[in-house]
């Protein structure tokens, strides 16, 4: 992560297009908080710097350090902006976080730093067609809880909504939400979010009222061994036989983080077999106690290792035909992939 600069450094905080700034966040982010994660309309969202803009100048280059950050590193740049809430905003939310906590920032910066091509996009390409644009954005910037407001979007948004359905069928789709809880073990219980479109709301509906077994149960058979996989995942960061000074071989994690996001719920029918699939991505942070002979050549070293683990993954649960509670016949994690990045400190 470097400091901005051509065309991208007009895209930042305070460069007045804050409103489109704020528009592009808003969307590249899914419509959500980035702090609590919840979905959050365009008008109950604002801009946060993840590296605070406010902070003086000694604990701001204490925490670039430990974010393995340059010292020169823009603040008001799209890799250290997110959309948040107002309640997240304030001194009961992330004012009141320890954001000594690296790994939970570096996860935030991360995504920042991924999502910051089409943020620099989306804003420069905003004033292309400016007067279509502009429309738009007073459109959704429109408070609802205005009658007239409200009466002129029934009015006048499903001709808006066939237009672009014109352009492509599936931009005329939307989006809901629902949160299932599930205890698998961790130090508190897991809210798994499930991003439904419609393809994804007639498939729970298939397994939920045709097939009578609630999503919660069958994603509770799935997805311990997807939590398995990704604590196996981590403690192999560190088991090494060829690692330099030494072979090194890991404990079993801690797991200090885990954030689990299904963003496509699809099915497939052949015949009498129902295949359901549960896409989506998984964020884990671990630590775990790491050994190594000393570098002396006399007994041993005890390291701590850190880990940041993203991926996505793939659930499936089959049903072989209808049954008679509706479970399914097959449930597994055939799909995932990780991305891992591994810290060991002496």
């Amino acid at each position: 992560m470097v400091a901005s600069s051509g065309l991208a450094a007009m895209v930042r905080y305070g460069a007045g297009k804050n409103p489109v700034l704020r528009l592009a966040l808003h969307t590249l982010w899914g419509q959500k908080c980035y702090w609590c994660n919840a979905p959050k309309d365009y008008n109950d969202t604002q801009i946060d710097h993840i590296i605070p803009r406010s902070q003086c100048a000694t604990d701001r280059a204490a925490l670039l350090h430990a974010c393995r950050l340059p010292a020169d590193f823009d603040v008001d740049d799209p890799r250290n902006l997110a959309p948040i809430c107002a309640p997240c905003n304030g001194s009961a939310g992330k004012g009141a976080a320890d954001l000594s906590d690296t790994p939970m920032l570096l996860r935030k910066l991360r995504q920042a730093d991924a999502l910051r091509p089409k943020v620099i996009q989306m804003v420069t390409e905003f004033g292309n067609s400016r007067r279509t644009a502009e429309s738009l954005l007073r459109a959704i910037e429109t408070d609802l809880n205005d009658p007239r407001a409200r009466a002129a979007f029934t009015a006048h948004a499903p001709g808006v909504v066939q237009k672009l359905a014109m352009l492509d069928e599936s931009l005329a789709d939307y989006h809901t939400s629902r949160i299932v809880e599930f205890a698998l073990g961790l130090s508190e219980p897991l809210e798994v979010e499930l991003l439904l479109n419609a393809r994804g709301r007639t498939t729970l509906t298939i397994v939920e009222d045709v097939y009578g077994r609630p999503v919660i149960e069958v994603l509770g058979e799935g997805l311990p061994t997807l939590i398995e996989l990704a604590q196996a995942r981590a403690q192999a960061e560190f088991n090494d036989e060829s690692a330099e000074g030494g072979p090194m071989y890991a404990g079993p994690p801690t797991t200090h983080f885990v954030e689990i996001q299904i963003d496509a719920v699809d099915f497939d029918r052949q015949g009498p077999i129902l295949d359901v699939s549960f896409a989506g991505t998984f964020t884990g942070s671990y630590s775990l106690s790491v050994v190594q002979d000393s570098m002396d050549g006399i007994g041993l070293d005890e390291l701590q290792g850190d880990v940041e683990l993203t991926g996505r993954f793939t659930l499936r649960a089959t049903w072989d035909g209808p049954t008679n509670d509706g479970a399914p016949d097959i449930v597994d994690c055939d799909e995932a992939t990780w991305d891992v990045e591994g810290y060991l400190t002496r």
